[in-house]
């Protein structure tokens, strides 16, 4: 039980020092959503390396992550680039863009120079709730941390 609590106490530290390389020294999880977000994947891919990252797949969780990510930052992301970020086999992103699409949650649009080529964005709703969740993260961090943050 120590070594595991000492391998989480090591990624966090690792994706904290990482994140202060990225974004401001001042940035604690929550204070920018895309920050916390982009934190907040960094460390499930670090966590991926830990441990088998067969116990830990999300690949819905890591596409909508990364396209609230690049929401924020006012970035496209193409359907190819989403299936990457979601770190698991081609086919099953695609899958997973998919069924984000059907259930209204992502939405697919043509490159308007490329035909060959789609982009994918978050639906209207789903970026608000992404907003509040992250918001929620900060109040969560502050009650549980203090005023400390993670980074």
């Amino acid at each position: 039980m120590f070594k595991i609590r000492e391998i989480v106490n090591s990624l966090l530290a690792n994706s904290a020092e990482q994140a202060s390389d990225t974004d401001s020294a001042q940035t604690h999880l929550g204070d920018d959503p895309a920050a916390s977000a982009k934190k907040l994947y960094a460390f499930r891919r670090k966590r991926d390396v830990a441990f088998d990252s067969i116990l830990f797949g999300e690949p819905g969780w890591d596409i909508l992550l990364d396209l609230y990510v690049a929401t924020v930052q006012d970035r496209r992301i193409s359907i190819s680039s989403a299936c990457i970020g979601a770190a698991v086999p081609a086919t099953t992103a695609l899958r997973w863009v998919n069924l984000l699409v059907e259930r209204g949650m992502i939405e697919r649009y043509p490159d308007p120079v490329d035909a060959r080529r789609s982009f994918l964005r978050l639906s209207h709703d789903t970026l608000q709730k992404m907003d509040t969740l992250f918001a929620g993260a900060k109040i969560m961090n502050e009650n549980a941390l203090g005023s400390r943050g993670l980074s």
